[in-house]
C-alpha cells in the first residue's frame, strides 16, 4: 500500500484553500490533533468520514482501493 490518506487529506485542504482552523472546527477538534492526522497514513475510520464530510472527498474509497492493489 503506498497511499498516504493523513498526506492526501491535507493536499486537499490546501487544494481548496481552506485553513487547519477551519478543518479544525468542521472536526471538532484542536489544530494539533489536525496535524496529527495529516501524519497519520490511515486515520481512524471515524476521521475519515468526518474529513470526506468536511472536505467532499471520497477518503474511504480511496483507503479500499489502495487496500485492493
Amino acid at each position: 500500500m503506498d497511499i498516504h490518506i493523513g498526506h492526501q487529506i491535507q493536499a486537499d485542504l490546501k487544494a481548496q484553500g481552506r485553513s487547519v482552523t477551519w478543518f479544525s472546527r468542521q472536526l471538532c477538534c484542536s489544530r494539533q490533533n489536525c496535524y496529527k492526522i495529516f501524519n497519520t497514513p490511515i486515520p481512524h475510520i471515524a476521521t475519515l468520514y468526518a474529513a470526506q464530510k468536511a472536505l467532499g472527498v471520497d477518503y474511504i474509497s480511496m483507503l479500499k482501493e489502495s487496500i485492493e492493489m
